[in-house]
């Protein structure tokens, strides 16, 4: 399992939300970690088009063309095309990156040592040209990522159908993976990537639950990491921000990792969507 050593955040991230940002540059350098801030993009959800890691040197482009960004010119106009970034952050630095002919978000792409977890919005998204149907998409997968896809079921209510508030992989000596079953509207998701994770049959799935949940708990496991330090997202609200950072401290510590959650207010950021995950590009260098 890589571990991440080096984090980046959108330049615009830090203009739009300068009292997270502030928060985040604090506690990381104040842990050793000194974040990165990259001025071409056109929004600040690098996640989403920021290309894929599957090994130290390995890297995956893919095309970042969301139905949801279709809807306006203003909307398509925040479409960012990484190829620039790419070459200078990676190429120039003896890095690998190979283009998945697929329409993704990175959102949408929570990676073990065996799969590639993602919502069936993947296949509806590519239903418009030679990848239509689940085989073709599955083996362009294969053949580029090397890694087996496990789809899980994508619910509507939530437009994104990302992956990554939903379900992380932790690794370790039982191969940890643990998914969120705090969302009502979206727990058919949940229940989908409980029922797919244990037919795989090689992973120790864990139940991510609260005891009294609200509509922003699913924010938590919008985690990010970088060395031993979790950036967990908060929402205000005492009780479940305690229960979450000790539940994720104890989960990574099973799985062999000894961590150290840092709680970060996200309020506003969740507000707009997304939360810590969804604004870092987090990578083994």
């Amino acid at each position: 399992m890589l571990i991440p050593n080096t984090i980046y955040f959108s330049r615009k991230f830090k203009d739009q939300y300068p009292h997270i940002a502030r928060e985040i540059e604090k506690e990381l350098k104040a842990n050793g970690v000194k974040p990165k801030w990259l001025d071409q993009t056109n929004d600040i959800w690098v996640r989403d088009f920021m290309p894929l890691q599957v090994n130290e040197t390995y890297f995956i482009h893919y095309t970042y063309y969301p139905d949801y960004l279709m809807r306006s010119l203003e909307d398509r106009a925040s479409i960012t095309n990484p190829i620039r970034l790419e070459q200078t952050l990676l190429v120039c630095q003896g890095k690998v990156v190979v283009n998945l002919p697929l329409i993704l978000d990175g959102g949408n792409a929570v990676m073990t040592d065996r799969h590639v977890i993602m919502t069936e919005k993947v296949l509806e998204e590519n239903n418009r040209d030679n990848y239509s149907n689940i085989n073709a998409v599955s083996n362009q997968i294969r053949k580029k990522m090397k890694l087996e896809p496990l789809f899980i079921h994508w619910n509507k209510k939530e437009k994104f159908g990302h992956t990554d508030w939903l379900v992380r992989y932790l690794g370790g000596p039982t191969n940890m993976v643990i998914v969120a079953t705090n969302e009502e509207m979206t727990m058919d998701v949940s229940l989908s990537a409980i029922k797919k994770l244990n037919e795989a049959e090689c992973y120790d799935v864990r139940e991510f639950k609260l005891d009294k949940p609200t509509k922003n708990s699913w924010a938590y496991l919008n985690f990010v990491q970088v060395n031993d330090i979790i950036l967990m997202p908060t929402v205000a609200e005492q009780e479940n921000d305690e229960e979450a950072s000790e539940k994720l401290y104890k989960l990574f510590k099973e799985a062999g990792q000894e961590v150290k959650v840092i709680k970060i207010d996200c309020q506003d950021l969740i507000k707009a969507g997304g939360a810590l995950h969804c604004v870092s590009w987090n990578i083994k260098m």
